[in-house]
Formats: structure tokens, sequence, C-alpha cells
């Protein structure tokens, strides 16, 4: 889809100066009052808070002029003040927070937003880093700011501290974060296209402490199943919350209901070789998990590009013993006694050749075009599986 790079507003102090009686088209310095809103949540609605020192994008109604602006009050607080300079309207403005998120805009009033891994998970009651959100209004009643997504909400019982957490949303045409088209005119995602990845964030960015409950923020819709997968950082368990059949709506927190928790082993999770056999890896090898049993590797040994390789796998967790077998039906070269080093690297050593160990650092999966075959005629198994 052609996007047409937004051209943002820089004007000097000077023209704050300028008026012009009977007509708003004109520069000057705006204080715009802003109210943040969290997601309904029952009876009840999460609490939603301004940072310090916030920046968005103003954008105006006419002709989709930009302007930043910058956060002079209401830290920690659901209203803030905000002031920048930026044409007059006569239609009202339209916002975008955090200013970071705001891509192209065409004069349709499409959007790029632009989500990251960080703006989809929140804990507690507040609602803040579940981000982007749009604002909308006007100079004299201020801007109200909603965010683009809905909320599920996990209560992870049986859990003494959380290190991380996982999420993913398997067999859906969007994904969890990326970029996106949204319609400020029609408040809708107009073109979806969202990467579809294993989305993962440390604790200290969700500010757990003491809650028993994680929120995903998700577009609006139906899914057929969403994983959240968290990590005990007191016991170094890992429990996936598997919740099935779920609708979401914009604005609106929803509780996962009927939630399967199965205790997963330490394998699960995406990984790059960093050696083999004591050395540096002569092959480039990602490989990722799924807490569901299933794997992909994709390998490369020359620069011609990646191959792709996929199947089952299933684990012994009392011996922590991995095998696993391709699609085609082949099993792996060997079983692997699986363990993390201290660094959180994970090591597969070889059961019926114990000096034969790999060593795999966390690493997300590159997004390249593999080939698209399960194994290559003539190509034993991919070592070192």
């Amino acid at each position: 889809m052609k996007k047409i790079i937004l051209t943002l507003i820089c004007v000097s102090v000077a023209l704050c100066a300028v008026s012009c009686y009977g007509d708003i088209d004109v520069v000057k310095q705006l204080s715009l009052t802003c109210k943040t809103a969290g997601f309904a949540d029952g009876a009840s609605s999460t609490k939603a808070e301004w940072g310090a020192n916030e920046t968005i994008y103003l954008f105006r109604a006419e002709d989709w002029s930009a302007a930043l602006m910058s956060q002079i009050s209401g830290e920690g607080s659901g209203v803030a003040t905000f002031q920048g300079n930026a044409y007059g309207t006569r239609k009202g403005y339209y916002a975008v927070r955090p200013s970071s998120a705001a891509g192209a805009i065409r004069n349709s009033g499409d959007i790029s937003i632009e989500v990251a891994p960080r703006n989809i998970f929140f804990a507690g009651d507040d609602s803040s880093v579940a981000i982007p959100q749009i604002g909308t209004g006007n100079s004299k009643n201020g801007l109200s700011f909603k965010s683009v997504f809905g909320a599920l909400k996990f209560k992870v019982e049986g859990i003494a501290s959380i290190a991380k957490v996982q999420a993913l949303v398997p067999n859906q045409e969007h994904g969890l974060y990326g970029t996106f088209d949204y319609n400020l005119l029609a408040g809708t995602i107009a073109d979806d296209n969202v990467v579809y990845k294993v989305v993962e964030e440390y604790a200290p960015a969700l500010a757990v402490q003491g809650s028993k409950e994680v929120y995903l923020a998700l577009p609006a819709g139906s899914y057929q199943s969403v994983d959240l997968l968290v990590f005990d950082g007191a016991t170094k368990r890992k429990i996936l919350y598997s919740a099935e059949n779920v609708n979401v709506s914009r604005g609106v927190a929803t509780d996962a209901t009927n939630i399967v928790a199965t205790e997963v082993s330490d394998v699960v999770g995406s990984w790059h070789i960093k050696s083999y056999c004591g050395a540096e890896a002569t092959v480039d090898l990602y490989m990722e998990f799924t807490a569901n049993g299933t794997f992909a590797i994709l390998q490369r040994t020359e620069l011609s590009g990646y191959k792709r390789f996929v199947g089952t796998y299933s684990v012994d967790v009392v011996n922590s013993i991995i095998s696993g077998k391709y699609s085609d039906g082949e099993s792996w070269a060997d079983s692997y006694k699986y363990s993390l080093d201290n660094e959180g690297n994970l090591l597969l050593q070889s059961v019926s050749n114990s000096s034969e160990i790999s060593v795999y650092e966390v690493a997300e999966m590159p997004d390249v075009t593999a080939v698209g075959e399960t194994r290559c005629e003539g190509v034993g198994s991919v070592k070192p599986l």
C-alpha cells in the first residue's frame, strides 16, 4: 500500500505572534488538556496515567498537518497538558500517543501506527504501557485518548515471582506487534499488517510486583487460542496458560476463561547457535520450540539463504531429555540432554556421545524468506539435531 511520508511542521517562535481575526488557519502555540483512559474491566476499569516528559503527534483534520506536542504537566495522573506550535482548526484534532508510534499519514485519515513488543503487556491495574493510543477532540475541550486495542486478562496462579512473559497467538493472520494502518476518522484498523511473532518482555517493564494478573493487549477480534508463557523467577518454572475461543473488544479487558495451565521445559523459546563441540559453529542455525510441541529450524551453510525444517518434539521433564521428529517422519540424529547455563544459554548434549555439546543463546527467529521444505533430498539430520 502506497504511503505518503509525513512532513512534520517546524515553525519558528516568531510565528506564534501572528494573528488573523476570523481566520484560524494560522500557526500558534497551543496548550491542550489531554485525558487518557484505561480498559473497562468488569464493573471497574484499569488505571491509566501519563508518564514524564511524554510527546504526542497532533494532526489537524483539515489537511492532516502535524505538530509535535510536549508534556508540560500531569505526570502520574490521568490528565496532562501538552504544548506546541500548530495550525488552528475548525474540524478538530487527532493525536497519537506515543509520538514514536506515528508514521506516515494520508489525506484519507489513514495513519501508519507502529507497535513495539513492550507496548502489549501490562500488569496489576495500570494500563499506561498498553499503547499506542489515539486521541480526539479540539483546543477548547481538550483531547481524550483511548487504546486502539482491547486486552486479555490472565490470572497467573501458582507463580511466586514473574521474571518474564512470552505471548503467542497461533493460527492467526495477524500477530501481536509491528505496523498497521489505522483510520482516524472511522476509528478502526484499516489494514492489518501486524507482524506475527513470539513476543517476550521482561518483568521490570511490567511493574508486576505483587501482581497475579497479566494483561495482554490485542487487536479486537476473535482468536482460536492465545498462549501466555510465564517464567517464575523464584522457582525457575515455566507455566503455559492457554486460553481458547477468545473474543477481544476494543477498550475492554476480557477475562481469559477455561485456561489450561501446563508446566513446560526450558527448551521452549527461540535460539541461535553459539558454539558446537567447543568451537565456533560453522553453520548459521536458528531454532524455535513452541510450548505445544512443534519446532522450526532455519539453517544456512552458504550465503545462498536459509533452509527451513519443521516437525514435532517431546520432552522427558524428569531426565531433561528432548527428542524430535521431522515432518517427513524421520527422527533426529539423536536425543539430547538439555540444560541452561548461568547466562541463560541452552545446552544440548548428545545422549549417545556426551562430548558432542551445542550451545544456543536466546535470539528471535530472523524474518527471512526460507526454502519451503521440511528436508532436502540427500541431506541427513540437521546438525546438531
